[in-house]
């Protein structure tokens, strides 16, 4: 069964289309992301001057070219069977990452999403399609996987292995190189008192009262010890932990490394340069990432501010017809005019979020004291006054100190809350708390929580990306920006966020700041 293309764009009768292509023709031929117009098919109508720059093709000869002449076999059979199934209207539009044939014989890779056009009787005009330059960011991501097997091959060569520990799990896991240490069968899991017995007995007192303090306060610890394998062998052994917290401040998990350290101090000078030269390498890497997404954030900035002045033409135009035209237009005519503006409206909202998320990386923090109580219980009253008919019971801490900017951290507890209050809106009666605990390090767990919709956890890696909805906008509005904008701030404060939940049972929001009250 196919479904309706109602999200589909539509296009007004010829005359008002034909304005309407003149009115983003400038936007069209100027737009610095790759464009073209493709026919139903298949064949390109028109492309822009970007596309052309990213092929190296004139604009005469890209459009005498097919799909197969400029993508990947692979990727162009994909393509026709997605422009398929737009026409029958079994999607509103499809997204994916493409290789490309360069006039100059290379490949390039590029971010590629298309949308198809309909009149208002629902009849497919064209194609419009857009094309994002991803070449030099799928060149670092290989680099970095390069790395990533640089340093399995380091680990193996400096014999390194992993080790890690659910506190009050029956079993450690040992990475296959920790086993190899151990000379037991990759795959074995001992138990914490199996680990003890390999450690030889003059170690153990010592070995057993670091990791006691260890659970007790987190506290990291690098040290030496002689162990006895499996095959009675004696070896030298370099034993790292780290602790891992859970939202009450208690230790949740251990885990760290091992390194063989019985070989000459000559292997392990070489297995230093090694990791240095990695290390080195991964800086390169992640700067080459970091300046691909500052050119991502800078081209959202642009599209979304260039975006605001035709929105509010289009919204504008549309209300003075709806208005003058009174009687004069049928129901049919309203309800298209009345889609017109929700569109236009809910365009607005997106880019207005692409803005503040673009806009964050941009301003500096300004570091301060901050009572989140005060920032959450301004976002409670902006939420009543939205909706007086609301029956929301909501516990708020007296006050919750911490430091940070205090305009970006108003973001943060309206989005937070926000979700709160509209996750709940099913509910009769319903109940938000804001809260937070500070452990013995004075570090603060803050946290939202609310006895809403709740959501499936096995989606929960992909809730802080923009645009990423875990409920459908049929069952709860929204755009999909405000986690993004959350977890941003949060991270430029150098803290994190997490979420724990379940469906029909609520969701709780975790997060820290970098710095304390």
């Amino acid at each position: 069964m196919t479904r309706s293309p109602s999200n589909t764009v539509k296009l007004a009768p010829p005359t008002e289309r034909d304005a309407w292509v003149r009115h983003f023709a400038g936007a069209f031929e100027n737009a610095v992301i790759g464009m073209t117009l493709l026919g139903t098919d298949h064949r390109r109508l028109t492309v822009n001057r970007a596309f052309c720059e990213f092929l190296g093709y004139t604009e005469a000869e890209l459009l005498a070219l097919s799909l197969e002449d400029l993508m990947h076999p692979e990727d162009a059979q994909h393509t026709r069977r997605q422009l398929a199934a737009l026409l029958a209207g079994e999607k509103d539009s499809f997204r994916r990452e493409i290789r490309y044939l360069r006039r100059r014989a290379d490949v390039a890779w590029g971010d590629f999403s298309c949308t198809l056009a309909r009149d208002l009787d629902g009849q497919p005009l064209f194609f419009i399609t857009q094309v994002q330059d991803i070449t030099e960011r799928k060149r670092a991501e290989q680099g970095l996987r390069d790395t990533q097997a640089m340093l399995h091959l380091a680990a193996q060569v400096g014999r390194l292995g992993a080790w890690a520990w659910d506190v009050g799990a029956e079993t450690l896991q040992w990475s296959q190189e920790a086993c190899a240490i151990f000379e037991v069968k990759p795959g074995f899991a001992p138990t914490p008192a199996q680990v003890m017995r390999f450690v030889a007995p003059a170690y153990r007192a010592n070995i057993g009262a670091t990791l006691k303090a260890c659970l007790r306060g987190g506290s990291p610890f690098d040290i030496e010890v002689q162990i006895v394998t499996a095959k009675g062998r004696p070896l030298w052994v370099r034993f790292i932990c780290e602790a891992e917290w859970d939202a009450h401040g208690r230790v949740r998990r251990l885990q760290g490394a091992l390194q063989d350290i019985s070989e000459s101090k000559g292997a392990q000078q070489e297995i230093l340069r090694l990791n240095a030269e990695l290390e080195e390498r991964v800086h390169r890497r992640t700067a080459q990432l970091e300046a691909a997404n500052r050119e991502l954030e800078a081209f959202s900035y642009s599209i979304a501010h260039d975006l605001r002045a035709p929105l509010s033409s289009i919204d504008g135009f549309s209300n003075t017809l709806q208005e003058s035209a009174g009687d004069a237009l049928d129901e049919r005519s309203h309800h298209y005019l009345r889609r017109i503006r929700a569109g236009v409206r809910q365009m607005s909202e997106l880019t207005d979020g692409l803005l503040s998320l673009a806009s964050l990386s941009r301003a500096d923090l300004r570091m301060e004291p901050v009572d989140l109580a005060a920032l959450a219980r301004r976002a409670v009253a902006g939420c009543r006054e939205r909706s007086p008919q609301r029956a929301v019971d909501v516990v708020t801490s007296d006050s919750l100190p911490a430091r940070g900017d205090p305009r970006l951290l108003a973001q943060v507890m309206d989005n937070l809350v926000g979700n709160a209050w509209k996750f709940t809106s099913r509910k009769a009666r319903a109940r938000i708390e804001v809260g937070g605990t500070q452990g013995g390090d004075g570090q603060w767990v803050y946290y939202v929580r609310d006895d809403g919709a709740g959501f499936d956890m096995a989606y929960a890696s992909k809730m802080f990306e923009a645009f990423r909805r875990m409920h459908t906008s049929a069952e709860f509005e929204g755009t999909g920006i405000g986690l993004a904008i959350a977890h941003r701030v949060i991270t430029r404060h150098g803290g994190r966020i997490w979420a724990v939940s379940e469906p029909e049972k609520g969701a709780t929001f975790y997060f820290t700041l970098g710095t304390t009250a």
